[in-house]
């Protein structure tokens, strides 16, 4: 690590999908440039699945998140839900439902619409292999 660079670690994956509550857990650490980041803590996960492909993020894209407890509509977030499922969804308000949702960026995908919602960050940047 450099003083431009900041070491963050990958601390496992996170379903665009359907929540999962199995959480592969690294000790990997990826040397990211300061500038990409801002201000706070942050930290990365693998991305899982295809509900996020519409946001460009595909399976086994890494997304750089910012850890946060608060997020504003159409961010994209990592949460937990009730029963401690995590997902990677953009949060979105559903006027008809008149609640928070959680919003596949895959038109093939409904969205997940949990009792509760608990942000564990904001998605800032995606890192990807170009095939």
């Amino acid at each position: 690590t450099s003083k431009d660079t900041e070491s963050l670690p990958v601390v496992g994956s996170i379903p665009c999908g359907v929540p999962d509550s199995r959480e592969e857990l690294h000790e990997d650490y990826l040397s990211i440039p300061k500038e990409w980041l801002g201000i706070g803590t942050h930290y990365i996960l693998k991305a899982k699945g295809k509900s996020m492909i519409g946001a460009g993020i595909d399976d086994g894209d890494l997304v750089i998140i910012r850890q946060t407890g608060q997020a504003e509509y159409g961010q994209i977030v990592a949460v937990l839900d009730e029963n401690k499922g995590s997902t990677l969804k953009r949060l979105v308000f559903d006027k008809r439902k008149k609640r928070p949702v959680l919003h596949p960026e895959n038109p093939e995908m409904e969205d997940i619409c949990p009792e509760e919602i608990f942000i564990q960050g904001v998605a800032i940047k995606v890192i990807k292999n170009l095939n």
